[in-house]
């Protein structure tokens, strides 16, 4: 009963469905029209007569081994490395 309903129902439903033209676009909006056109030379945020050049440097001070409490280099009592390095023993 429920099949042939539900038959019924996606031929009513799928005879209204029809192929649609392509519309190519650059950009789109959800409302109005894209702020910015095809071939836009910059963002309006951006000056292109910005200075070029310099240098840029990013501080890392000390190690990253003191995140990890059970890093190589900082491993917790009576393990000596091995029960931490290989967990799992081998079959044969």
């Amino acid at each position: 009963m429920y099949a042939r309903l539900f038959l019924i129902l996606l031929a009513l439903f799928s005879l209204d469905a029809k192929a649609q033209t392509i519309q190519e676009s650059v950009a789109f909006a959800i409302i109005g029209e894209p702020k910015y056109a095809a071939g836009f030379s910059h963002f309006d945020y951006v000056n292109p007569r910005a200075p070029k050049g310099g240098t840029l440097t990013l501080a890392a001070i000390g190690t990253f081994d003191n995140f990890n409490r059970l890093c190589a280099a900082r491993q917790p009592r009576g393990t000596h490395g091995g029960a931490l390095r290989y967990p799992v023993h081998h079959l044969g």
